[in-house]
């Protein structure tokens, strides 16, 4: 039985483990998908368990999608672009890192039927997530902005993408196309947050939420028309089949 994982912190909620296990159920693979919680500092742990075999592969999420790259051997072109890896399986002896997040947003843009092409985009947050949303955005031909609490701290991670502070944000209320929650506001863990008030959400055509659960974020209650908002399952359900392909070295 070949045994695949997700890692992360405070992650007990994921959906993770359902949907790959009806994945595999349908591909006809006997496998089994576990969440596994741990610290920084157990990172190495499990990286030990994929070398051994003991694991075919993982997933990676929050808070760890860039640390985890320092203890692979490769990662693939859309990863090292985007600098995130949600995605690791062993080849050829190497562990090798994908980012499957950037084919989930891909796959978000298109059933929300978006022209981005010099469209105005906010992205919200500065993680590995709204690292996928930048590459996905930069190759839809998206003018992107990047909202930061630190611009100075987070303006290496983003070179050559205009950003701004949440502060300005709210005093400016722009108008755009897109706005994208990349933050864990208003997952389990933070369920009553919301990343911008509603005067802000509300200046936008379409918003979009990398949240999952619950299905209706209070940022997406912002939405000033609910048919042109999208949360974050496509994504998931998205993100998770690349993964089953490369995992499993088969088209789904």
């Amino acid at each position: 039985m070949k045994k695949f994982a997700l890692i992360g912190k405070n992650i007990a909620y994921s959906l993770s483990p359902e949907l790959h296990k009806s994945i595999m159920e349908e591909m006809g693979i006997a496998g089994s998908y576990d969440i596994i919680d741990i610290e920084e500092k157990d990172l190495i742990k499990v990286i030990d368990r994929i070398r051994s075999e003991e694991l075919q592969g993982i997933n990676v999420t929050i808070p760890y999608k860039v640390k985890i790259m320092e203890f692979l051997d490769e990662v693939s072109p859309e990863a090292e672009s985007i600098g995130a890896v949600n995605c690791i399986l062993k080849k050829d002896g190497k562990l090798i890192g994908y980012n499957t997040d950037y084919y989930g947003v891909l796959e978000s843009f298109k059933e929300m039927a978006l022209d981005l092409r010099g469209k105005e985009v906010y992205i919200l947050g500065t993680g590995g997530a709204a690292k996928s949303a930048v590459k996905a955005l930069k190759d839809s031909g998206a003018d992107i902005t990047i909202v930061s609490r630190n611009i100075e701290r987070d303006a290496e991670l983003f070179p050559h993408i205009r950003m701004t502070t949440y502060d300005v944000i709210e005093e400016k209320k722009p108008a755009g196309y897109l706005l994208i929650n990349c933050t864990p506001l208003g997952s389990m863990n933070y369920i009553e947050s919301s990343p911008v008030s509603q005067d802000v959400v509300g200046n936008f055509q379409y918003v979009m939420d990398m949240v999952y659960k619950p299905e209706v974020t209070k940022f997406l209650t912002f939405a000033k028309e609910k048919e042109k908002s999208l949360n974050g399952m496509t994504m998931l359900k998205a993100q998770a089949v690349k993964a089953e392909e490369l995992w499993n070295d088969e088209k789904i």
